[in-house]
């Protein structure tokens, strides 16, 4: 968490015990939520396995799984526990959303609803792309339709690369983790 800290990333400790029975689905449940996914590209995610340290595990209690969110500056910001393995998403955003209060100019939930519409667009592209590629199987060898349809590929091309464009202004601009700059080191006198 030191090196998040000191890129100026946000992090999730994540405590969980993997020797129960609900875990698995819970974990599929929680992180195939659209919503969780994408605020997880702001946050370093730890995970700690409690069930096999004794310790740990009477630490925890009956409070796993949980998530302890810290902002950038390694502040723990937010606890949230989900008791019972229950996959409800909520806390887990509020949780997020009060961890990167002020990190970018983005809120965390302007975030999330504008890269999923970023998502949306690229889902509308590939769509395009499977009946373009339909179209030039069909196509033949008739080269004014295949001039047609090379001029609209590479229209496409171009939509995927501003596209692909768009994203990384985005989670820089959002300061996601693997997108953020470390600080300058401090010259040693």
């Amino acid at each position: 968490m030191q090196k998040a800290k000191h890129r100026g990333e946000m992090s999730i400790l994540y405590l969980f015990d993997s020797s129960d029975a609900k875990l698995k689905k819970f974990e599929d449940t929680l992180f195939k939520n659209e919503q969780v996914g994408i605020g997880m590209k702001l946050f370093n995610r730890i995970q700690v396995d409690v069930s096999k340290d004794s310790v740990a595990k009477e630490m925890a209690g009956n409070k796993l799984p949980q998530f302890i969110v810290f902002n950038a500056k390694g502040q723990r910001t937010a606890d949230v526990t989900l008791k019972g393995y229950k996959a409800s998403p909520s806390g887990l955003l509020r949780a997020m959303a009060k961890g990167a209060k002020g990190h970018s100019k983005l809120s965390f939930n302007a975030f999330v609803k504008k890269y999923r519409s970023l998502l949306n667009d690229i889902d509308k592209l590939e769509k395009q792309k499977e009946v373009h590629a339909d179209k030039m199987t069909r196509a033949g060898d008739s080269k004014s339709k295949m001039k047609k349809l090379q001029k609209k590929a590479d229209e496409m091309a171009k939509t995927q690369k501003d596209l692909t464009e768009r994203e990384g202004e985005m989670l820089r601009g959002a300061g996601a983790v693997g997108h953020t700059k470390a600080p300058a080191p401090v010259a040693k006198k």
